[in-house]
């Protein structure tokens, strides 16, 4: 395994489990996995009053989670038909073994990615590159550390889409599917891009009767969107193979007046996108 100078600051999510499976799928091995486990104890933020009726809401909310068991079955079905099978695989709901990825992994309890406890980790950490793989929006107090970078791959072409749902976006404007990796700032999308690439949509043989545009929807990004943001992130490690100083790969910078940001896809439009996505079996 080829060992990469860069730590994962990773939020459990399908994004997270993606890179690290395309990392080690690809011959290459993190020098450091920092797990950021966010806990966030809504009994801090209400009244006492308010904590009496969440425990009487709670006991009758028991079918919500039957209900909810019975969606993430139903999912794990569509993934299994949206996924494609060539290539590494993906285990989003298992119970995931981080020294299968990286020999050095810690472990941080925090209340949020932007916690002053995390930003001390990572000012303390020798290495200068991080790949940010979700929990919210990183602020100043992380962004502007000194020595620190942190790539971030997007979907879709900036500076021409950024915001939300930029799968979709892409594919409905461009018909391809585009991802962008660069070195995030202050302003959400506008960092140096280090590498843009468009892909021709992957063709999705869904042997199932679907309605369910909401689980399709988050299936799609699991194994689209998440996959080609993976495929991006090896691209890149390749190209740049030799290189041990990741903090100053060749970047373009953006222009503030460029492009424009788009914002999370209405729900009818996004149920054509995603039928126009779908190549029936």
């Amino acid at each position: 395994m080829k060992r990469l100078d860069i730590v994962i600051l990773l939020y459990d999510s399908f994004y997270g489990r993606s890179y690290l499976s395309a990392l080690k799928y690809a011959g290459y091995s993190p020098k450091k996995i920092i797990h950021v486990k966010i806990k966030k104890n809504i009994l801090n933020y209400i009244s006492d009053n308010s904590k009496v009726q969440l425990f009487k809401n709670i006991l009758f909310k028991s079918i919500y989670f039957v209900r909810a068991r019975v969606k993430k079955r139903k999912l794990i079905k569509y993934i299994n038909e949206v996924c494609n099978k060539d290539g590494e695989q993906v285990d989003y709901y298992g119970k995931i073994n981080l020294e299968d990825y990286s020999d050095n992994v810690d472990v941080i309890n925090v209340k949020s990615i932007n916690d002053k406890e995390l930003e001390k980790k990572i000012s303390n950490e020798i290495s200068k590159v991080f790949m940010f793989t979700g929990g919210g929006i990183l602020e100043s107090n992380i962004l502007d550390l000194p020595n620190k970078k942190y790539i971030h791959i997007h979907p879709g072409i900036v500076p021409v889409i950024k915001g939300s749902d930029g799968l979709l976006w892409s594919y409905l404007i461009d018909n391809k599917i585009g991802f962008s990796c660069f070195y995030m700032n202050k302003n959400i999308d506008e960092g140096d891009v280090i590498k843009t690439k468009r892909y021709k949509m992957p063709e999705l043989a869904i042997k199932s009767d679907y309605k369910d545009y909401d689980l399709l929807y988050k299936s799609i990004l699991m194994c689209i969107d998440a996959k080609y943001r993976s495929k991006l992130l090896i691209e890149v490690m390749d190209e740049n193979n030799g290189v041990n100083d990741l903090s100053h790969l060749p970047t373009i910078s953006q222009k503030k007046s460029d492009g424009r940001y788009y914002f999370t896809m209405h729900e009818r439009l996004r149920n054509q996108v995603i039928k126009r996505m779908i190549k029936r079996a």
